[in-house]
């Protein structure tokens, strides 16, 4: 803290992005403050406990028998040499957490918490905070969240964050859509675990996509009564939508003005839930009523969400 002050900015506030080990060890000087536990007290009762993570600590000791020997860099001929121990004091935060596999996993099966799940650790809300992008880099390829590094791997966004003191690397990343994670842990400084674990995530996680497709229940059958809700229905501001039946699915479809370049990209496919009238939008969601006239029974509007739509005469 006394030499905080002497400290420069690298970059002019909200103008570029630098990980920053002082920010990260601030964070854990503000957790120890607010909370009146040490910052390795903090950690060990709120996230290692829940989360059983048994094996993991924070404050390490040299010499320790359960932590790996870290190596550097591999020179051809010559015997690898032990890494120094790294004493992180100030910026424990940033630096400081031994861990193996099984317990990383557990921290990583957190991250795939419903939205509305209070795991004793985070509530949902706060971790779909942490994993959405706060901060964009220019070429639009990757960003940072809170704390995490987020990033996109083919088409699936992967989130994770590395680890690097002499002698050993690391790097998690997972998916919260497929609930795939990846943990690589090193001892040496010749390899990069980013590049091993993206190689294997994108090895494992279609076969675990696969396995989920396989569980999921079919969907439910063709009902000929769908026919009845196909039409152009409007809103009170006089937007129209479309209902269509196609290949035995429904479907809303929205044309743009002028009409989209790719007619498919208006389409959004109705899932039914409740049959015959209830369907939820498989684009956002939302849930779709189609309400009848009680005298005549015919369809007359559409329940979008709060919104209505009105059938309109032909």
């Amino acid at each position: 803290k006394a030499t905080l002050p002497t400290q420069k900015m690298k970059y002019a506030p909200d103008t570029h992005f630098q990980y920053s080990n002082l920010g990260m060890a601030l964070l854990g000087h503000v957790v120890a403050t607010a909370s009146g536990e040490a910052y390795a007290a903090y950690v060990e009762n709120h996230i290692f406990k829940p989360l059983k993570m048994q094996d993991s600590q924070v404050l390490i000791s040299e010499g320790d028998p359960g932590l790996a020997t870290g190596y550097l860099r591999y020179r051809d001929g010559y015997p690898r040499d032990r890494a120094p121990f790294t004493e992180s004091n100030a910026v424990t935060p940033a630096a400081n957490l031994s861990s193996n596999v099984p317990d990383l996993a557990q921290f990583c099966m957190l991250q795939f918490r419903d939205a509305l799940a209070d795991s004793g650790v985070v509530n949902g809300t706060s971790l779909q905070e942490m994993h959405r992008v706060h901060w964009l880099q220019p070429h639009w390829k990757s960003g940072w969240g809170l704390g995490f590094s987020i990033s996109r791997l083919d088409d699936k966004t992967i989130i994770g964050h590395a680890g690097w003191v002499a002698g050993y690397r690391t790097q998690i990343l997972f998916n919260t859509q497929s609930k795939v994670a990846v943990i690589v842990l090193i001892n040496t400084e010749d390899y990069s675990p980013a590049t091993i674990a993206k190689k294997i995530f994108q090895l494992v996680e279609p076969v675990f996509s696969v396995r989920a497709t396989d569980e999921t229940p079919q969907e439910p059958q063709f009902d000929p009564r769908w026919q009845q809700f196909v039409g152009t229905y409007q809103d009170p501001t006089y937007w129209e939508t479309d209902v269509l039946l196609l290949n035995k699915k429904l479907f809303f479809y929205g044309t743009g003005y002028p009409a989209n370049d790719t007619p498919t990209s208006g389409l959004s496919e109705l899932i039914p839930i409740e049959m015959p009238f209830v369907f939820r939008n498989k684009d956002n969601d939302e849930i779709i009523v189609f309400e009848t006239d009680d005298t005549t029974g015919e369809v007359v509007r559409i329940k979008n969400g709060e919104n209505y739509y009105f059938l309109k005469a032909e």
